[in-house]
């Protein structure tokens, strides 16, 4: 049997590069750019790293982004109302 050696960063930046396409289609259909919101709730270091990667993924392809950062003592009525302006802002 042979071996396929996979480049990673190849099939990665084929990917983004499709991507870059599709986010243009629905630019131009929808009338906006697609937009990511992420709500980081406390200071927890692997997940700052984790969205600071999505953020600079997003910019490579167009896709705008948003960060909220919420203290860790949120409660979850606080949390539900952030979620619910966020599902109702088009």
């Amino acid at each position: 049997m042979d071996m396929i050696i996979l480049d990673g960063k190849q099939v990665s930046q084929a990917r983004r590069e499709a991507l870059k396409a599709r986010v243009t289609a629905f630019q131009t259909k929808a009338g906006r750019k697609p937009h990511l919101v992420v709500v980081l709730i406390g200071q927890n270091l692997a997940s700052q790293v984790y969205v600071r990667n999505k953020v600079k993924a997003c910019e490579s392809v167009g896709i705008e982004s948003t960060q909220i950062n919420l203290p860790e003592a949120l409660t979850q009525i606080a949390l539900e109302e952030t979620v619910r302006k966020l599902v109702e802002n088009p």
